[in-house]
């Protein structure tokens, strides 16, 4: 560029001219300064501070990485204009013509890797203006941890169950691993491929820890959270009681409702009908498979309720049965259990009651033989046993009571009734006197006991000339 002067005198009047004179094809210049940080972008919003915990980028990977670039390439569009910089700086000045530009970064890897990329488009560069830009620069590896997703509840009762994880940006593999233990210090891989599921298969009663990972030839993606799953393989959930046995009414009450299979703990409730009054339900406890009903009930009656039980397993099982319950009055019981003893010929009567039940009885049934010479007499409250025996001996027989309830109520008890003979006499207990040389006679009758009598001398003796002549 060169300026000439010119001056001119006319008259009066100098006129001084300047004249800037510039090269036609002489380009202006400006420069571009880049400014580059090695923040991961996704969708252009760095997730460096607002994701969880779990899905924030691993800031010492991304700085390993970052650590590790031997080259930074740049290539500016229109032109191109190309630069290659083996150092790392805090930024870059590039000077170009005037213009709009797009502008494509690319960072390498001693060993030509690419780590990072970032491109922008129209940038504006102005004549003797540095223009400041600042740019992301993303990581071409997965650099955040792909997270286990829809595994619902831990507890599995199948041997079989699916693992699903998110997708991950630059994944090219995910890997999966099993363990004992959350600390993975013994592991198995199950599965290393570009899918986002894995079925597993063939599993027994245990716990098993579970953890994924992205990778790709650049690098690896910290480990998943672990996902525990534990496995309860059982039966069917079935209840096994299928009845319950009668209670009494004001009498404790303890039924047990078993059942099997399902994977614990257990809950139940009633679905439909109801408890006899004074009773309740006892959902197991733990471990147990026994449901319980327990109580005083207060009123006589049947009761029909349904009884439904519910298991923790993955899938929830449930099973519901019907029950009936029948609350009986007191039982009936027969009073007294022994009778007292009869002697032929002499009056006798022995009466009867009865505890429990509806309190009237319609019937007292008698089995077997009474003495001869006594009966039966009843009515709703007592019976009584009649009669003059006529005939000892033992005399076994089976009474029974029924109440007028429904259901009705019964009760036997066997019974015995020993009539002795009358007690066996010699009359008179004392002999008139005799004389020496004399006739004598006196005759002895015996009653009682049962004929024919066998008469001796029981002790002692006769006096001389005198004998026992029984007939």
């Amino acid at each position: 560029m060169k300026r000439m002067c010119f001056a001119v005198m006319t008259g009066l009047f100098v006129l001084l001219l300047s004249l800037s004179c510039r090269s036609i094809n002489e380009p202006e210049w400006g420069v571009l300064e880049v400014e580059m940080e090695w923040v991961a972008l996704d969708d252009g919003a760095s997730l460096s501070k607002t994701g969880s915990e779990s899905t924030a980028p691993d800031e010492s990977a991304l700085s390993a990485c970052a650590a590790s670039i031997s080259q930074i390439y740049f290539q500016i569009e229109p032109g191109p204009i190309t630069r290659v910089y083996n150092e790392i700086l805090d930024s870059y000045e590039i000077p170009v013509e005037l213009g709009i530009y797009n502008i494509l970064i690319q960072a390498f890897s001693a060993d030509s890797t690419l780590l990072f990329n970032a491109d922008t488009t129209e940038i504006l560069v102005q004549s003797n203006s540095l223009t400041r830009i600042k740019l992301s620069m993303n990581p071409t590896f997965p650099w955040i941890a792909p997270e286990f997703v829809g595994l619902g509840s831990p507890l599995m009762t199948s041997d079989a169950f699916g693992l699903s994880w998110s997708r991950v940006a630059n994944a090219q593999l995910y890997r999966l691993e099993e363990s004992a233990g959350s600390a993975f210090e013994t592991v198995s891989e199950l599965y290393a491929g570009i899918d986002t599921s894995f079925q597993v298969s063939g599993k027994t009663d245990g716990h098993y820890y579970y953890r994924v990972r992205a990778e790709n030839p650049v690098s690896v993606s910290p480990w998943s959270s672990f996902a525990h799953v534990e496995i309860r393989l059982s039966d069917e959930l079935t209840i096994v009681t299928d009845s319950l046995p009668d209670g009494h009414i004001l009498e404790s009450y303890t039924a047990a409702i078993s059942f099997r299979g399902g994977v614990a703990p257990f809950s139940c409730e009633l679905i439909d009908g109801y408890l006899p009054q004074g009773l309740e339900l006892t959902p197991p406890a733990d471990q147990d498979t026994v449901v319980l009903i327990s109580g005083v009930p207060e009123f006589t009656g049947v009761t029909v309720f349904a009884l439904q039980i519910t298991d923790s397993g993955n899938p929830q099982q449930m099973v519901s049965a019907p029950f009936s319950l029948t609350i009986l009055p007191q039982p009936l019981q027969i009073e007294p259990t022994d009778l007292p003893q009869g002697v032929v010929n002499s009056p006798y009567q022995a009466t009867l009651s009865f505890t429990g039940g509806s309190g009237d009885a319609t019937s007292w049934i008698s089995t077997g033989s009474l003495p001869p010479g006594l009966n039966l007499y009843s009515s709703v409250l007592w019976a009584d046993i009649l009669g003059t025996p006529v005939q000892a001996g033992s005399y076994p027989f089976r009474l029974k009571i029924q109440d007028n309830r429904f259901p009705q109520l019964s009760d036997s008890l066997d019974l015995s009734i020993t009539i002795a003979p009358v007690l066996l006499a010699i009359a008179p207990d004392s002999l008139a006197d005799g004389q020496t040389g004399q006739a004598y006679s006196q005759i002895l009758a015996a009653s009682g006991g049962t004929p024919p009598y066998t008469w001796s001398i029981a002790s002692g003796a006769l006096p001389d000339g005198l004998s026992l002549n029984a007939s």
